[in-house]
């Protein structure tokens, strides 16, 4: 009888053992896919901030290119007429465009298209010049009666976009003619 009862008590207790390694089972699978959800999530989240990187860097380069585009217009052999209008103003006229606000748009009156195109851009970048008041180098001349040196600055502020508006660089840049 005690045999029996023995025997009884392992296979009542295998039986309980059993249902324990079921719900156990089940926690670990949980687990898991907790562990998988997170790490696709993570993925999500890492495409998303590479591809914004990406159009960032798709928006700079435009932007270069409109500074280029720019820098050969005031290298040529003479220069530009800055009468406040078409991209050409003063320094600090109260016409020209302002970019440094976040919220600026997109569409930008008084300032000159980039002329070539670029791929992957939605709106072709856009600049402005400024011609700045003429600078004096003190000491330039050595000789007695001859005047200082006198150099003539531009500014040149440029826009570039990538495949969204949203996504805008400002460059400026100071060019010396």
């Amino acid at each position: 009888m005690k045999q029996e009862s023995a025997l009884a008590d392992k296979w009542s207790a295998r039986l309980r053992q059993r249902g324990m390694a079921l719900v156990m089972s089940l926690v670990l699978l949980l687990a898991m896919t907790l562990l998988v959800l997170a790490a696709a999530q993570s993925t999500v989240l890492q495409e998303r901030m590479a591809g914004g990187l990406q159009d960032q860097l798709r928006a700079f380069e435009a932007a270069e290119s409109a500074l280029r585009e720019a820098e050969e217009l005031l290298s040529g052999p003479v220069a530009p007429t800055f009468n406040n209008t078409n991209g050409l103003y003063l320094y600090d006229a109260d016409q020209r465009p302002d970019w440094r606000r976040r919220n600026a748009g997109a569409a930008s009156t008084g300032a000159i298209e980039y002329s070539g195109d670029i791929d992957g851009v939605l709106i072709r970048p856009q600049y402005f010049l400024e011609e700045m008041p003429p600078l004096q180098m003190p000491g330039s001349s050595l000789e007695a009666g001859v005047p200082d040196m006198e150099l003539q600055l531009y500014t040149i502020t440029v826009r570039g976009f990538g495949a969204s508006p949203q996504t805008q660089v400002v460059l400026e840049s100071t060019f010396r003619r």
